[in-house]
């Protein structure tokens, strides 16, 4: 072997330990045990001022987010992520794209929350503002309201 070989392969070694070392410490979103009630896929009821209607939210263990909401031609799904704060809450931002009827680029919505456990229910509730921006990243519009969490669970075929 030539010694630029040898280090090369030498220089992709450590740099591999070094990779899975930091992803083997690095914390995930919930760093205290009562997140870990968050995890999973729920029926989200989405309340404001002057509407309501039914969504799909998904938390992963080490922090993603997968949104849906009743369709709207040319919107994508909604994809972010949340954190664990110190006051027990959990802290989330999504963001879903939007195109025209031909396909161009529209804008974005951007939805930011927090929520909190409530063990007598097994839900998650809290509140969000949802913001609209124009395919420049204008700010169009904002809504605020709130967010009530119900775990979708396994049922039984029978």
């Amino acid at each position: 072997m030539t010694k630029r070989r040898s280090f090369v392969i030498w220089s992709l070694g450590i740099i591999s330990v070094l990779l899975f070392s930091t992803l083997a410490i690095a914390p995930t979103a919930a760093d205290s045990p009562h997140m870990e009630k968050l995890y999973g896929s729920w029926n989200v009821e989405v309340t404001s001022a002057d509407t309501a209607f039914p969504g799909l939210i998904t938390f992963g263990a080490e922090g993603s987010v997968i949104t849906d909401r009743p369709p709207v031609p040319g919107e994508t799904t909604g994809h972010g992520t949340w954190i664990s704060r110190d006051d027990r809450t959990a802290a989330y931002t999504f963001v879903s794209l939007f195109g025209d009827e031909k396909g161009a680029y529209f804008g974005r919505t951007k939805t930011v929350g927090t929520l909190q456990y409530d063990a007598d229910t097994d839900r998650w509730h809290g509140p969000f503002r949802f913001d609209g921006f124009d395919a420049k990243g204008k700010k169009d519009f904002s809504v605020s309201g709130t967010f009530v969490l119900t775990r979708i669970v396994v049922e039984s075929l029978d």
